[in-house]
């Protein structure tokens, strides 16, 4: 029997559990065990970064004992979570590039014994995420949504439109789709370990504290979650937590999306979004204005009013991921929103406005253009959907 000593759950009793390779007998496979082992089963691996990876990042368990065989003989298969027995784990320095972006971080205090206290979690990061506001929240948000799933943003905005903000880790998981609560708390601590980082949260026992609290004696898929104020603020302010727009315009595009063959199988909670973007409100309104700084692309009017988000690539040639692109489009003015949406001016890729041969610089005068006009910037996420909307309308640069 083989220990390895650079990576270790710990246990309720601070005591740390190594995990060792065995012999087994039936199928005479040895290495680390993955999995449960009973009757021959389990993955067995004599590759220490594959079960860091397997038990930190899947939520695998392995099998574990401790250096005091009194406690335990014949060692145990156990996983992150398994709440009533473990509260976190360790690894080397040498091996800690392998948890990076890890949804739960590794505690700092190495073995000085077999049974040592766990570093407890920064008081002060506690005390800072309580006094984060939903302006905080915002400004992370918009910095990570490029990166946040399509299962953990349908976790996010699930658990912010439930009753008193509050779900189960169980129900939490099928929000995601997901069939174990155990898949749930890994996503959903990732994304919690996103906002952290941009917070420079690095105490966190559980990074989904950094999303919501958890209810005292709850554990498991019963680990009852909610979610912080801030954040849910955060959330409707970006429009991802709107209530239903109940305008004309959105029962025509709740119409045109229902009757969509690339809409037949979305959630509830992407088919409003869709209508929302469909419209030029809710989230993408929000995320473009951000991404603008609130100003017209090309005049640098500020007028909220007279600003309109507008799609670059045409609605019907757009997958629904780029349909809820803020990059996928400009925040224009009325007037050269219109000129824009109907395919009689367009940008090249550094920004300079194109013009149909039938516009002339005087037809373009009232409207604060001219041959000269061109976007204030350009954001490189911006060039694909530009040259998607002059092939839609034949530009040519």
């Amino acid at each position: 029997m083989t220990v390895d000593k650079r990576f270790a759950l710990i246990d309720r009793d601070n005591a740390y559990r190594y995990p060792y390779q065995k012999h087994q007998r039936k199928t005479n496979r040895y290495g680390f065990v993955l999995g449960r082992d009973r009757h021959g089963g389990g993955e067995y691996t004599s590759d220490i970064a594959k079960v860091i990876r397997a038990v930190v990042f899947d939520g695998e368990s392995v099998r574990v004992k401790t250096l005091d065989n009194s406690k335990s003989k014949r060692g145990n298969s156990l996983s992150l979570h398994a709440e009533k027995e473990i509260i976190g784990y360790w690894i080397a320095p040498e091996l800690r590039h392998l948890v990076t972006g890890a949804p739960y971080r590794p505690i700092d205090e190495a073995p000085l014994s077999d049974s040592v206290p766990a570093a407890p979690p920064v008081a002060d990061d506690y005390v800072r995420l309580a006094e984060l506001t939903a302006a905080d929240y915002f400004k992370a948000l918009h910095a990570i949504l490029p990166r946040i799933t399509n299962n953990q943003r349908a976790m996010l905005i699930g658990h912010a439109s439930a009753p008193s903000q509050t779900l189960s880790m169980a129900q939490i998981a099928h929000l995601g789709g997901y069939e174990t609560y155990n898949s749930a708390n890994i996503q959903y601590g990732s994304l919690g370990g996103l906002v952290a980082q941009e917070f420079s949260l690095s105490g966190l026992k559980n990074l989904t504290e950094a999303l919501a609290t958890l209810e005292p004696n709850s554990s498991g898929g019963d680990a009852r979650w909610t979610m912080r104020p801030a954040l849910v603020r955060a959330l409707q302010d970006l429009g991802l937590a709107d209530e239903p727009v109940v305008d004309l315009r959105a029962v025509g595009a709740r119409q045109e999306i229902d009757a969509d063959p690339l809409c037949s199988n979305v959630s509830e909670t992407t088919r409003q979004a869709l209508v929302n973007a469909r419209i030029g409100q809710g989230a993408f309104r929000q995320r473009m204005l951000l991404l603008w700084e609130g100003r017209c692309a090309v005049t640098g009017c500020r007028i909220s009013e007279a600003l309109i988000a507008s799609h670059a690539k045409p609605w019907v040639k757009s997958s629904n991921i780029e349909r809820l692109d803020e990059h996928n489009g400009l925040l224009l003015t009325a007037s050269v929103d219109r000129l824009f949406d109907r395919g009689l001016i367009s940008f090249s890729d550094a920004g300079n406005i194109l013009m149909k041969p039938s516009l002339s610089t005087e037809d373009l005068s009232p409207l604060g253009l001219s041959a000269r006009s061109r976007l204030t910037t350009v954001h490189e996420r911006n060039r694909p959907y530009l040259a998607e909307h002059r092939k839609a309308f034949g530009f040519d640069e």
